[in-house]
């Protein structure tokens, strides 16, 4: 006999074309010479002898998975459909550095006042005076005003690496300005002299420094006291003080304040009228380069532009592509990698959407989660179950199956990354940051959920050769197909048929009746279920000798004739599971009829 063996595990397969291919069923001593006229005229049925030494039924026989590459099973037997994709780097995320640059910029005097004894004015000029007038000095020599555009990326400043360059010249005699002072005259030395700069400001010199000052000792003023300094940190922290203030304000970086100086000094022995004591003035120039943030903590927001991607579902086995599939798996998970350099944590908002002929079906909403500084595998599943353990975060999302519940052509993935602008985190300013190595995979063991249906349709035909051209039924004659079938399959399995000619069409006039569900296991043991066929002609007489076989259609699915469902979540299993047929009996309802003439 010719049969076709593309997959001879389904029931009604095995059923039909055991009862209708004769030659294959009967004994080999047993064909139409062994029948008599008397039983083509008189007997109601005949019960056909068949061959019930049939194997076991793997569902590895049923699911052939030869062509395609989604639906693979790993070491153990179990099935797994996977997919896998990969997203282009993003390789620019960028603060540029931010510059302050000058405003405005004010020099001041600092006047030493002396104040004279009585009777001082009226003592003639060059009477000597002996007396030391000792005192303090603390005045402003400068005042400044700086500001810079505050980048949109920015949300607060609180402590930034700055680079900028301070270089301040004391004069004590004038000449700086193009005037006179006579401060030289009345003064030698400064004992101690300070020059403070703002408090937000953080100072690298060669100099004794306290603090935001820089302090020198035996100052002479016969000479210029020529300063030069690093401007190295800004604390945005710092409360305003006087004219002192470092702020963001109405997309401005503002840096204002001064400089003073601070002196104690000794006067020495001279003569009145030597001495202008209207001209003891100290000058000085102060230059403050622009300053640029180099870094900073604080809160920011950087563009992270993640680039969409898509996966195409056309390596998909049969069983999975039928119009009435439902595809509801019990836990599938989607694992997504990404390595990032940046030194903030960062938030991701995705979206899942599947597309069928070019129509968005279903859109899936991943809630947020985090991506951190360093490596990332983020799991997002629809159960708390099977989670790897070496996951940096998890995302649970019940509804994940519902985007292949109708197998698309198409899954979107939609990223819209955003940093974490609401803690404070160290920016370098002006350096390109990346997110890498940035892929995904979709995972999901064949397990069913609640509302899985898969369906697998085939043909067995080439039966006619095999029927003899003589035989014929009377009408209301059927053929009547039994057998138990024994199945650990986690899913309820329905079987229904169509009866097509030679030329591959369905013949009306012949029905296929399946009777019964195979039960499901839930535990992994054999459950045994009756089932029966029948193939009857309906008004036409002469409609059995026209089929050639049967198109058949296997549903398979979590739920039971009450809609329960008790074996949710049980792995599908290439080598455990399996199907064994037994007690095979085909009977021949009706007189058969054979012209042996």
């Amino acid at each position: 006999m010719k049969k076709k063996q593309k997959n001879p595990i389904i029931l009604l397969s095995l059923l039909i074309t055991g009862g209708m291919t004769l030659s294959g069923c009967m004994d080999s001593n047993y064909d139409l010479g062994d029948l008599d006229k008397t039983l083509a005229l008189g007997s109601g049925t005949l019960q056909l002898p068949v061959n019930n030494s049939l194997k076991d039924i793997l569902l590895d026989d049923i699911l052939n998975l030869d062509d395609t590459e989604s639906v693979t099973k790993d070491a153990d037997g179990y099935y797994h459909y996977g997919q896998n994709s990969t997203i282009d780097d993003v390789s620019e995320i960028k603060i540029e550095k931010i510059t302050v640059a000058k405003e405005s910029s004010q020099d001041i005097p600092a006047k030493i006042e002396i104040t004279t004894p009585a009777g001082f004015d009226a003592l003639p000029n060059g009477t000597p005076i002996t007396q030391i007038f000792e005192s303090t000095l603390t005045h402003s020599i400068n005042t400044f005003n700086y500001n810079g555009d505050q980048p949109q990326e920015v949300f607060e400043l609180q402590s930034t690496d700055i680079d900028g360059t301070v270089n301040l010249t004391v004069n004590f005699d004038g000449t700086l300005v193009g005037q006179s002072s006579d401060l030289p005259k009345l003064i030698q030395k400064f004992d101690q002299l300070a020059i403070e700069f703002p408090a937000y400001l953080e100072i690298e010199s060669n100099y004794t420094q306290q603090g935001n000052k820089l302090i020198f000792t035996d100052v002479p003023t016969n000479q210029n006291l020529v300063v030069t300094a690093k401007l190295k940190k800004a604390n945005f922290n710092v409360a305003p003080e006087g004219n002192n203030k470092l702020a963001v304000e109405n997309g401005k970086v503002i840096m204002e304040g001064g400089v003073k100086i601070e002196a104690s000094y000794k006067t020495v022995a001279f003569n009145k009228g030597d001495v202008d004591l209207d001209k003891l003035t100290i000058n000085s120039t102060t230059a403050i380069s622009d300053i640029v943030i180099n870094a900073a903590t604080g809160k920011f927001n950087p563009s992270i532009d993640v680039t969409d991607s898509e996966i195409e579902l056309n390596d998909l086995p049969d069983f999975l592509t039928n119009e009435k599939v439902v595809v509801d798996l019990y836990n599938p998970q989607i694992i997504l990698n990404a390595n990032s350099d940046l030194p903030l944590k960062g938030f991701v908002n995705a979206k899942l959407i599947a597309v069928k002929n070019n129509q968005t079906i279903k859109t899936v909403v991943i809630p947020e989660f985090s991506i951190k500084p360093g490596i990332n595998k983020v799991c997002i599943s629809r159960r708390d179950e099977a989670i790897p353990s070496d996951i940096t975060e998890k995302v649970i999302v019940p509804e994940l199956s519902e985007i292949i519940s109708q197998v698309p052509d198409v899954i979107k993935l939609e990223i819209d990354a955003r940093a974490d602008k609401d803690q404070a985190y160290t920016f370098e300013l002006g350096h390109n940051y990346s997110l890498t190595g940035i892929n995904y995979s979709i995972l999901a063991p064949l397990a069913f959920g609640e509302n899985a249906k898969i369906v697998y349709s085939d043909t067995e035909d080439g039966w006619a050769e095999d029927m003899p051209e003589d035989l014929d039924f009377e009408k209301d004659g059927y053929i009547e197909m039994t057998a138990i079938v024994e199945s650990n399959v986690p899913a309820y399995l329905t079987v229904s048929a169509k009866a097509i000619n030679a030329n591959k069409d369905e013949i009306d006039n012949v029905t296929v009746d399946v009777d019964n569900v195979i039960k499901a296991s839930a535990d992994g043991s054999l459950v045994a279920t009756p089932m029966r066929v029948i193939l009857k002609e309906k008004n036409q007489k002469g409609a059995l000798k026209q089929v050639d076989g049967v198109n058949f259609t296997l549903e398979a699915s979590s739920k039971d004739e009450n809609g329960q469902s008790p074996i949710i979540g049980k792995p599908l299993n290439a080598t455990q599971n399996k199907l064994v047929v037994h007690d095979v009996k085909v009977t021949i309802h009706g007189r058969v009829i054979a012209d042996l003439n």
